[in-house]
């Protein structure tokens, strides 16, 4: 069974009349059920809603990779080995550890 749209303008032949009622609530009364929660915009359906909301996610999603992005250095940065910070430090509290580095790190004078 076909099913035509009612309104003067709109010759729309449907196949149901839940295709029909969904016509002319988008078409002809502009009836928006779905609201995006983000920006508020009206859609006819749940899938239409759900396309929409991709838009959002990918642009999250390209300003979050903005943020992260770490900015990339050519410049070497270098490390000093433990023992070297000891001998060399000013610290008070590590002249303990000169002790421990001069018993254990090197062989006795024999």
């Amino acid at each position: 069974m076909v099913y035509t749209c009612p309104v003067p303008e709109c010759s729309k032949q449907l196949c149901s009349k839940y295709n029909l009622r969904r016509h002319i609530e988008n078409h002809h009364k502009r009836i928006r059920r779905f609201e995006c929660e983000v920006c508020f915009k009206k859609f006819s359906s749940a899938q239409n809603l759900k396309e929409h909301s991709f838009l959002h996610i990918t642009k999250l999603e390209d300003e979050v990779e903005e943020i992260v992005k770490p900015e990339t250095s050519t410049e070497v940065i270098e490390i000093p080995k433990l023992t070297d910070m000891l001998i060399t430090s000013p610290d008070l509290r590590l002249r303990p550890y000169l002790k421990v580095n001069r018993l254990y790190l090197f062989p006795p004078l024999s």
